[in-house]
């Protein structure tokens, strides 16, 4: 079983004869056969499977339930649970003493033994049921041969028992148990306050961040079988789960035919070391296996998107495109803002005041948007000439949302707009360049390019939504604007020219 950490046989996939469909079998270990009535396998069907392709793929939770089985009668395999039957079956087949009130065979009755109360019910059975046979009288010669062979039989198993008992007692000695399953304590982790706290800013997770979680997590389970158990990690699985991540055939990450990236496996990978995590905090596990497994050289490098040049940006906003997507674009070249923050902008975001000394000015407000974090909540100055194109800009386009300026469709749970405007934008930059690293995020690397050596840095990671609380200022919003916006006279507008040739020519 591909990621099993099972040491039982490997489960194949197989027909039954003279039944219908798809069965996982596994071969029964020798020592739980008594415990399956002597069988040799042990058979699951698999619901739902049409070939046998399709049954190795769906064999995973039906192959955990056999797994499961096994652990559950594994413990008739401890020491004092093997001596207990063996004196128990010799009782009953020499002496004909049958106990009246256990089944030492029963799993149930074989747990009893490390109970620490009911352990000494089973012991005071045992223990009378073997003095019977060897403090009894014979009533003639030859019944007492019998019962000499009988005794020698019964007295090395009582012994044997005896000590295995005494063991378990003095020792504290339990049957080797499987530890928490995985998915137990993900669920358990998963519900804490610790999962649904951002570790860097102590503040509740973006739910869309909380979901990509428990999906990888998910992701994750499907892959290893639910019969996980955290004690069971170490490094080979850790190696084994990355290597299947790194593979574009594997499934477990779709990335449209090619490989996957390396900050795309860490994401993945990281969402189940912070479960393995959370059972150390837990004690179920004395140390993490995973968290300092080194993922060099799984995935692809990481590509960052590029600073536009200005030919590339002559060129785009000289391209012929919908009023909204060159509006979208100009924003965010001339802001630095993040892509998401300007696909969902509402016009109520959009201001414009006197500063004292009688300048206009113009900003957007997301100190009430959806943004990424707290320092992303503040005043973003917007230089007249983009002012200009949002004011001219239509309203109304988005007609389930007129309050908002653009028509970019939301997605999720989040209701975020990026995903969509990204599409969009995307296809006219293409026509430009098909350079995988020139993006529209690309503008916002431009705009910091700008800005350094021009501005104050603490402006400039304000401007960017990096740092500050958010606030604005403990002045006037206009006067506040003002400030900053004389910091920015330095950028050139000049790219904007062929876009406002297209608004002139649309308006003639």
């Amino acid at each position: 079983m591909e990621g099993s950490m099972s040491t039982y046989p490997p489960a194949t996939v197989r027909k039954k004869s003279g039944s219908n469909g798809w069965y996982v079998c596994v071969t029964i270990p020798q020592d739980l056969r008594p415990f399956f009535k002597g069988r040799a396998q042990l058979l699951k069907k698999i619901k739902g499977a049409e070939s046998q392709a399709d049954a190795y793929d769906k064999r995973k939770p039906f192959e955990a339930e056999i797994y499961l089985e096994f652990d559950r009668v594994n413990i008739g395999s401890h020491p004092l649970c093997t001596a207990a039957n063996a004196l128990d079956k010799m009782l009953m087949k020499h002496g004909g003493i049958q106990s009246k009130d256990f089944d030492f065979g029963n799993v149930e009755v074989m747990q009893d033994w490390f109970h620490p109360e009911h352990r000494w019910y089973l012991e005071e059975d045992l223990r009378n049921r073997a003095g019977l046979v060897l403090s009894y009288e014979p009533a003639d010669a030859e019944e007492g041969v019998l019962l000499g062979v009988v005794r020698e039989r019964v007295q090395p198993l009582l012994d044997a028992f005896v000590d295995e008992f005494r063991k378990v007692i003095a020792e504290n000695q339990n049957p080797k148990k499987r530890g928490k399953l995985f998915v137990d304590v993900a669920k358990e982790y998963h519900s804490s306050h610790l999962f649904l706290q951002n570790k860097k800013t102590n503040t509740q997770k973006r739910q869309k961040t909380i979901d990509k979680e428990k999906r990888y997590v998910r992701k994750f389970i499907d892959w290893v079988g639910p019969a996980a158990t955290v004690d069971e990690f170490g490094p080979r699985l850790g190696s084994d789960y990355a290597e299947a991540l790194a593979k574009a055939d594997s499934g477990l990450i779709d990335f449209r035919g090619a490989a996957p990236s390396a900050e795309t496996i860490e994401a993945h990978f990281s969402s189940v070391r912070n479960v393995l995590d959370w059972a150390w905090r837990r004690e179920y596990i004395p140390l993490n296996p995973w968290r300092g497994l080194n993922l060099g050289g799984y995935g692809e490098a990481r590509k960052p998107k590029r600073d536009w040049t200005e030919d590339e940006l002559r060129q785009v906003f000289s391209l012929e495109m919908p009023p909204q997507d060159r509006l979208c674009l100009a924003i965010l070249a001339y802001t630095g803002a993040r892509l998401d923050e300007i696909a969902l902008l509402e016009w109520g975001q959009f201001h414009e005041d006197t500063a004292p000394d009688g300048t206009r000015v113009y900003w957007i407000d997301t100190t009430d948007a959806i943004v990424k974090n707290k320092p992303s909540r503040r005043l973003i100055p917007i230089i007249p000439k983009i002012a200009e194109l949002i004011k001219t800009h239509p309203r109304g386009l988005n007609k389930k949302e007129p309050d908002r300026l653009f028509t970019y469709p939301r997605q999720g749970k989040d209701r975020k707009a990026e995903n969509k405007a990204s599409f969009a934008l995307m296809k006219h930059l293409r026509k430009v360049s098909r350079d995988d690293n020139f993006a529209v995020h690309g503008l916002r690397h431009t705009f910091t390019t700008w800005c350094r050596g021009k501005i104050d840095w603490e402006v400039r990671e304000f401007l960017m939504g990096r740092g500050g609380d958010g606030e604005g200022a403990n002045y006037g919003q206009a006067a506040h604007v003002q400030d900053v916006m004389a910091q920015l006279d330095f950028l050139d507008t000049s790219y904007l020219d062929g876009l406002l040739a297209i608004e002139n020519k649309a308006v003639t």
